[in-house]
């Protein structure tokens, strides 16, 4: 389950590894002049590489890195296509203990890779052809070779589902997930070592992450056939096809678009790729981490205490029992009447003030003792009579809202017109460009098309898509109007 590794193991001393048999140093030499550009040493073994890095600032300061992969490193550094289960991770991290000192509870994890491979009922370049989207992020195809593999790339983290298919096998794949940041991680776990991956519930945790990233990866099902659907089904699977589709999409809009797809998927019979590929990654971690380690073990502070006879409580902590429970009416319930507490007198004379006056003297009070902030819009002082209020009135609120709007209008033009000078004019034949205008669906149009076609209107274009930008409203309208001019070379 665990595979690419980052550590720190700046407890280390220079001999423990400089003077390690089973590692070869080497450093960088120029060749001319003989000088060393830097003093930094690396040593490779079983695919794994270890660093011995002098700190710049500090002269007696040394730092030891190691990084690779321990699946690879238990196949002595060959391949990672079989299963690395908890029980081989244990074995590896002993190894590296007896024979590079690499202390399990001293060595810090900075990044680390953690995934499964598995297999999926239809060829595994078909299925990476089908993967869409997570929620909003689009899938982007890996740059080792085309149809192998497509990866997602945040700042904290990095999805990648690539192809792991054999000779014998081409329906294997695999699902990872890489840590860059490990505050991405330790919100939902506390890693801080090598040792707490081996934990039990670490790995539980983990492939719970996994599962819960499947949940939001938007997976197209070929299993539908295209000619038994009526119109209206026909448009929804080619906006479900569609990644820019998915994108436009809120929250809510998501899940009731995929309850559709489901609906669909049950209507006409399909087998349900998403499930089945879920149900797969469940298996394969379960088989992973173990039977007898599938469920955390609860602490014993946190357990429900057991009372047998020889331990029951005290006879004056427990609970009453009521075997017939006697009907007691609501007016008899009431421990005080409402209507003789509705006035209260004062004892020096018969004056009455009711609550509603006691109401408007308090929050006339709590009013004026209230802290006074200043407006950022039109500078003046008011009183917050809300915690969460920021402006003094509406009026500068809108104000606010409108200087937020135009700064993102200029940031947007300013990016287009970035992109702008970029494109590659004169445009080929072949090109393909993305339209959408009002009250129309998105489609695509190639550059001979655009300089054919009437039915474009250059007065209803939203936005057009073309080498991988987005242009709006003038640029796009200008880049419409250069396709059909034959396609001068300035804008």
């Amino acid at each position: 389950m665990i595979d690419g590794i980052k550590l720190d193991c700046n407890y280390l001393s220079l001999e423990q590894w400089a003077n390690n048999p089973e590692l070869l140093f080497k450093r960088p030499v120029y060749e001319r002049t003989g000088e060393l550009p830097n003093e930094t040493r690396i040593a490779k073994y079983k695919n794994l590489t270890f660093r011995i890095i002098p700190s710049k600032k500090h002269e007696k300061t040394i730092y030891y890195t190691l990084t690779g992969s321990l699946h690879k490193y238990s196949n002595s550094g060959e391949h990672n296509n079989n299963d690395f289960t908890s029980q081989d991770l244990t074995k590896i991290i002993n190894d590296l203990e007896i024979n590079f000192s690499i202390d399990r509870y001293k060595a810090i994890v900075r990044t680390f890779e953690f995934g499964v491979n598995i297999k999926v009922p239809i060829p595994a370049s078909k299925f990476i052809k089908y993967l869409i989207s997570i929620s909003k992020d689009r899938f982007i195809e890996m740059d080792i070779k085309p149809n192998f593999g497509k990866v997602i790339d945040k700042k904290e983290y990095r999805i990648k589902i690539y192809d792991k298919s054999t000779v014998s096998d081409n329906q294997q794949i695999r699902i990872e997930i890489k840590v860059l940041k490990m505050r991405y991680i330790n919100r939902h776990i506390n890693i801080q070592t090598l040792g707490d991956l081996e934990k039990a519930d670490v790995l539980h945790k983990l492939k719970d992450i996994i599962l819960s990233m499947w949940d939001d990866v938007i997976l197209y099902d070929e299993s539908i056939k295209f000619d038994t659907l009526n119109d209206r089904e026909k448009l929804l699977i080619q906006n479900f096809k569609n990644p820019n589709f998915w994108t436009t999409l809120s929250k809510s809009q998501r899940y009731k678009k995929r309850h559709q797809f489901n609906q669909l998927i049950t209507k006409y019979n399909a087998f349900s790729l998403h499930k089945q590929t879920k149900e797969a990654i469940y298996e394969k971690c379960i088989s992973l981490i173990g039977h007898s380690e599938l469920q955390p073990k609860i602490p014993a502070e946190k357990r429900r205490p057991f009372h047998h006879e020889n331990n029951k409580k005290p006879a004056d902590k427990r609970r009453p029992f009521h075997p017939k429970k006697q009907f007691i009416p609501a007016h008899e319930k009431a421990t005080f009447s409402p209507l003789e507490y509705r006035v209260k007198k004062s004892p020096c004379n018969d004056v009455t003030y009711t609550n509603i006056d006691i109401l408007h003297t308090t929050k006339k009070t709590a009013y004026q003792n209230s802290e006074k902030k200043t407006c950022p819009i039109c500078k003046s002082q008011f009183i917050n009579s809300r915690k969460n209020r920021i402006y003094c009135s509406k009026k500068c609120k809108d104000k606010a809202a409108q200087i937020k709007r135009t700064s993102k209008a200029r940031e947007t033009r300013k990016t287009e017109n970035h992109n702008l000078k970029k494109l590659p004019f004169p445009f080929k034949a072949t090109d393909k460009f993305f339209i959408k205008q009002t009250n129309k669906l998105e489609y695509l149009f190639t550059y001979t098309d655009i300089a054919n076609s009437k039915d474009i209107k250059i007065r209803s274009i939203n936005y057009v898509r073309c080498y991988g930008c987005t242009f709006t409203t003038r640029n796009a309208k200008s880049i419409i109007k250069i396709i059909q001019k034959n396609g001068k070379s300035t804008i």
